[in-house]
């Protein structure tokens, strides 16, 4: 069986997307250390960040992962200016990196443990009740409206001790200014920091 550390030391790196061995190491501690039952990832990608989560869920026996993302190009270029960041996203096959993370559900054997939805975030926030996430993970679209919409949109979901994990806070889309500034910033007005981990992921604890 494929438990959580065993993933993040064997395969973590072979799964599209950007999750840091700490990162992923943090999601489990604080998933073990509070018996998290629901997490909600803003961003999925192709699951790197996902999967540690799940997995923790699935050696408790217990617990859901819900990952939003459209895995849409012209979601993914939604605001953005930076030319390169353009065209990087721009030539990605999403729809195979999608299918490639739907396998992987059924590779790891986490069907019970992962609700996938395929929708941008915006469309689905009402779905969710007020005080029912444990921890909450932001890394969808960095541009500046997006990033702090989903802040703004998905911290009253989280409750109150819950934690949230807020991505790229030096992220540069245009300018000397991080895009996810405003967010973050936001974030810290109702959290306090606890951590940061992969050189710019920010873990606060709401209060």
């Amino acid at each position: 069986m494929i438990t959580a550390q065993f993933f993040i030391e064997k395969y973590l790196s072979k799964v599209p997307g950007w999750c840091s061995k700490d990162k992923a190491e943090k999601f489990v501690e604080l998933i073990n250390t509070t018996n998290a039952q629901t997490c909600l990832e803003i961003g999925v990608f192709g699951g790197s960040s996902l999967f540690p989560q799940a997995l923790a869920m699935k050696d408790k026996g217990s617990g859901i992962v819900i990952g939003i993302d459209p895995w849409t190009r012209d979601s993914a270029l939604e605001d953005m200016v930076n030319k390169a960041n353009k065209d990087w996203w721009g030539s990605l096959d999403l729809q195979n990196i999608y299918e490639m993370f739907l396998q992987n559900i059924q590779n790891y054997q986490l069907e019970q443990f992962v609700n996938v939805v395929r929708k941008k975030s915006s469309e689905v926030v009402e779905q969710f009740g007020e005080s029912t996430i444990d921890i909450l993970h932001i890394d969808g679209n960095h541009c500046e409206r997006l990033a702090y919409e989903d802040c703004v949109n998905f911290l009253p979901k989280v409750k109150s001790g819950g934690y949230v994990f807020f991505d790229d806070t030096t992220w540069v889309e245009q300018g000397n200014v991080a895009s996810t500034q405003k967010g973050y910033s936001y974030l810290k007005e109702y959290c306090d920091e606890i951590c940061i981990v992969s050189k710019d992921c920010a873990v606060l604890q709401k209060r």
